[in-house]
């Protein structure tokens, strides 16, 4: 079980003070050798307290602002402008729409808990909207037929057997691991057989057949899919806040990846067009068919921030990529040098063995033809 630093600091202190109680108190020891602090890297440098106001409060005169908090907020770098780096991510008085960055290095975002605070004021419009980013994590197939699905004497899992019981294939057109597992969806039957060995005459026991109903959510990925699944296909819903006269200040958690057993995919949305064949990963945007030839726009590549007016109409917009960097050097370096975030290799003695890229991102997946990452959110 890992206990945080600053509980485990304070339970310390908590039994220091009560065994000097117990000892009826006296003058502290002499102070022994120090230690010099270690050197802080970049990446955890002192930061001013912020500016903006806090979560829940709201300041007219703060504008339409998104940024990053939690506890890992000294570790990440938002802003606005790709030329300076320093840009607050805030809408300027002739801004209609935005594009903002949350830099970091790939063990940031892999383990730092952090959040998106944001801010609308009471004037600005009449409803703010929160689109989370996620993505298609399976290739889909609009399932019809049934699926026949076996478990054989050893108990392999498969979709054809012979004669003996065990496995032959083990490719259902659905469910499947691999470099796109495919992930069936819709209304369709569903047969499975096991083999009985416990039988006069071991065999496979009689079929039993269940109908499935799958939604699209089923195949997605992403923080949006932990919300809500909404509506009949399961896609994950926008946050509407009504903001009118009001105003709202909010705040999004993005989930950590350590704790869920996923990669940085995951939650890091960043993608360099010329990367990816002069677009965005497939993942993020796909048409696809819902209902025999009814095709349908799935999934949403950023985390966007909308004011809308009473008509629904789209006034300010805000979109916001987490965008992570390999190692502590390109990080430092991405003012000067931003195409040198994949930082492939290894790492220099003492470390040969162990990789600069240590955690999956969208490029890793594109150079590996995984178009659709199959990740098991725990």
């Amino acid at each position: 079980m890992r206990i945080k630093r600053s509980y485990f600091h304070l339970f310390i202190i908590l039994i220091a003070i009560n065994s000097c109680s117990k000892a009826g108190g006296g003058p502290p020891p002499a102070p022994g050798p120090t230690t010099p602090e270690p050197t802080k890297p970049s990446i955890d440098p002192t930061k001013e307290t912020p500016t903006n106001p806090p979560v829940g409060k709201i300041d007219e005169a703060a504008g339409f602002f998104v940024e990053v908090l939690g506890e890992g907020r000294a570790s990440f770098n938002m802003h606005k402008n790709l030329e300076t780096f320093d840009e607050p991510c805030k809408l300027g008085a002739s801004d209609k729409i935005i594009d903002c960055y949350v830099e970091g290095t790939e063990a940031a975002f892999y383990e730092r808990p952090m959040s998106l605070h944001f801010h609308v004021p009471s004037t600005m419009c009449t409803y703010m909207v929160a689109s989370p980013f996620y993505f298609v994590n399976r290739k889909t197939k609009l399932q019809t037929a049934t699926i026949v699905k076996y478990t054989d004497k050893n108990g392999a899992f498969g979709s054809a057997v012979d004669g003996a019981g065990l496995i032959t294939s083990t490719d259902f057109g659905c469910y499947t691991d691999g470099t796109n597992p495919v992930c069936c969806v819709g209304e369709y039957a569903e047969t499975t057989m096991s083999w009985d060995a416990a039988a006069a005459v071991p065999g496979w026991a009689p079929p039993a057949t269940a109908t499935v109903k799958r939604p699209l959510s089923a195949c997605l990925g992403g923080p949006a899919t932990q919300i809500v699944n909404g509506g009949l296909l399961g896609l994950p819903p926008d946050i509407v806040h009504f903001v009118s006269g009001v105003g709202f200040s909010g705040e999004y958690p993005i989930p950590t990846p350590i704790l869920h057993e996923v990669g940085n995919a995951w939650i890091t949305n960043s993608f360099i067009p010329a990367e990816h064949a002069g677009a965005m990963p497939a993942a993020f945007k796909n048409n696809i068919d819902i209902r025999n030839g009814e095709t349908y726009d799935v999934g949403h590549p950023y985390y966007t921030f909308t004011c809308k007016d009473a008509a629904w109409e789209t006034l300010f917009e805000v979109n916001v990529q987490l965008r992570e960097w390999n190692t502590l050097a390109a990080y430092d370096a991405r003012k000067t040098s931003p195409t040198a975030h994949s930082g492939l290799g290894t790492e220099p003695d003492p470390f040969p063995k162990e990789p600069k890229n240590d955690f999956r991102d969208w490029l890793d997946l594109e150079v590996a033809t995984i178009t659709y990452p199959g990740y098991t959110y725990k």
